[in-house]
C-alpha cells in the first residue's frame, strides 16, 4: 500500500491517466450493452452467442489498445523519470563539484590570509628591529662623541698643564740663571776688592 501511495505521488499524470483509462472503458462496455437492443423471442441462441463473442472481441482489441496506451505512457513516464533521475544525479555531481572547489576557494583564502597576517608580522618585527638598531647605533654614536669629547678635553687639560709647566720650568731656569750670574758677580766684585785691599795693604 505505502509502494502503490508513493508511485502515486511520484507519477501522478501517469496514474490519473491510467484511472481515466479505466473509466472510459468502463464507460463504453456499460453503453455498448445498454444501447444492445432486445433479442426477439424468435431469434435463435446462437445468434446471441455470437454477437456476445463479437462483442467480447472488440473489448479485447480496445482493452488491447488502452494497455498497450498504458505502457506506452509508462515507458515515456520512466523515461522522464530516468531523465530526471539522470538530471537530480548531475546536479547533486555539480553541487558536490561547487562545494568541493568552495571549500577550496576557502582553504585558499584562509592560507593566502595566514600568509598575509604572517608577513604583517614579519614586517613589524622586522620594523621593530630596525629601530631599535637605529636606537643602538644612535646610542653608540653619542657614546663615541662624548669618548671623543672627553679625550679631547683630557688632550686639551695635559697640553695646557704640559705648557704650565714648561712655562715653570722656564721661569725657574731663568731665575737660577739670574741668580748664579748674581752670585757670580758678588764673588767676582768680593775678589776685585780683596784684590785692591790687599794691594793698598802692600803699598
Amino acid at each position: 500500500m505505502r509502494a502503490l501511495l508513493k508511485e502515486i505521488a511520484q507519477y501522478p499524470l501517469a496514474m490519473a491517466y491510467a484511472v481515466l483509462v479505466h473509466v472510459v472503458l468502463a464507460l463504453v462496455l456499460l453503453f455498448r450493452l445498454s444501447s444492445r437492443p432486445e433479442p426477439l423471442a424468435s431469434s435463435p441462441k446462437a445468434n446471441i452467442v455470437q454477437a456476445v463473442a463479437v462483442d467480447e472481441k472488440q473489448v479485447q482489441a480496445e482493452l488491447a489498445k488502452l494497455k498497450k496506451a498504458e505502457e506506452l505512457q509508462k515507458k515515456k513516464t520512466e523515461a522522464r523519470r530516468k531523465a530526471e533521475e539522470q538530471r537530480k544525479q548531475a546536479l547533486e555531481r555539480k553541487a558536490r563539484e561547487a562545494e568541493k572547489k568552495r571549500r577550496a576557494e576557502e582553504r585558499r583564502l584562509a592560507e593566502a590570509k595566514k600568509a598575509r597576517q604572517a608577513e604583517v608580522k614579519r614586517k613589524q618585527a622586522l620594523e621593530q628591529q630596525r629601530k631599535a638598531e637605529e636606537k643602538r647605533l644612535a646610542a653608540e654614536k653619542a657614546r663615541r662623541q662624548q669618548e671623543v669629547a672627553r679625550i679631547a678635553a683630557e688632550k686639551a687639560a695635559l697640553e695646557k698643564k704640559r705648557q704650565a709647566e714648561e712655562k715653570r720650568l722656564a721661569e725657574l731656569a731663568a731665575k737660577r740663571k739670574a741668580e748664579e750670574a748674581e752670585r757670580k758677580r758678588r764673588v767676582a766684585a768680593e775678589a776685585k776688592r780683596k784684590a785692591e785691599e790687599a794691594k793698598r795693604k802692600a803699598e
